[in-house]
């Protein structure tokens, strides 16, 4: 008896839409299911399945179209790639125009190691990536870091016998904007002198580094080297060059960090580029 409701109740609870059914005079856990309405929910199961089936099959053959190439594409891939060597976007003339200026970042830093200056320069935008063709006149853009600064983001990290600064952030500065406090020399105390004519002072009254002075101080140094052209953090004394100067980050940023350690869906840019 308890065998036969079990499996009375498994079959009934199976079946999806079934509405509730008279209990029989004088029996005792036992339901009447009339055969046409157990054929009728057994036809409504296999109707799902087959919408189920349909629509995988679909999905199928949608992504076998979508991966099928059409017959002019393999021609039109070679006329393209013609029209790219001609102007000057070819494979070989990008890698080429990569590597070199992979070179030129090497001599670069090698230049300023040898005059005693600790910094590494390197190579951005269109030029580097030789994705530019000749007659747009694109820009050269150059990032100079220089190490002779020691960037704080804690108090461990602080070094005696050299520039300090701490970053810090508040409510007012956008993410990923720090502001750079002067901590002395000799003992981890914030500067209160304004020793340098880079540093300002908050209304709060910590003495900050300036990158504004730092420009101006910059265009003081190159000002008899050529014509000065300002593009917002870049000052320059060649023509069609943006030279940024800044200082090397020792440590890994959070929103950096958080930036590199996201969910990827896709294999690029691979964790060995990042």
């Amino acid at each position: 008896m308890d065998d036969e409701h079990d499996t009375n109740k498994r079959t009934v609870s199976c079946l999806p839409g079934m509405p509730a059914l008279p209990r029989e005079t004088g029996t005792r856990n036992k339901v009447l299911v009339p055969s046409s309405k157990l054929n009728l929910c057994a036809r409504r199961a296999s109707i799902n399945l087959d919408l189920k089936r349909r629509s995988k099959n679909s999905r199928d053959r949608l992504l076998v179209t979508y991966l099928q190439i059409p017959e002019h594409f393999p021609a039109l891939s070679i006329r393209i790639s013609k029209v790219l060597d001609d102007i000057g976007a070819g494979k070989c003339t990008v890698l080429e125009r990569r590597g070199t200026y992979l070179l030129r970042e090497s001599m670069m830093t090698i230049e300023k190691q040898l005059k005693g200056v600790k910094a590494e320069c390197f190579h951005f935008g269109s030029q580097s990536e030789g994705t530019t063709t000749p007659g747009l006149n694109s820009d050269i853009d150059l990032l100079k870091s220089y190490y002779h600064t020691n960037i704080m983001t804690d108090w461990r990290d602080w070094k005696a016998g050299m520039g300090n600064l701490l970053m810090l952030h508040d409510d007012h500065n956008p993410p990923q904007q720090y502001l750079l406090q002067v901590i002395r020399r000799d003992t981890p105390e914030p500067e209160i002198r304004l020793c340098d004519e880079r540093y300002v002072r908050k209304d709060s009254g910590q003495v900050l580094f300036s990158s504004e002075q730092w420009k101006k101080e910059t265009e003081q140094i190159i000002k008899d080297r050529g014509e000065i052209t300002k593009h917002g953090p870049s000052v320059s004394s060649l023509p069609n060059w943006d030279m940024v100067n800044a200082f090397h980050v020792c440590h890994p940023l959070p929103e950096i960090q958080h930036w590199i350690d996201r969910c990827r869906g896709r294999d690029w840019p691979p964790a060995q580029l990042l």
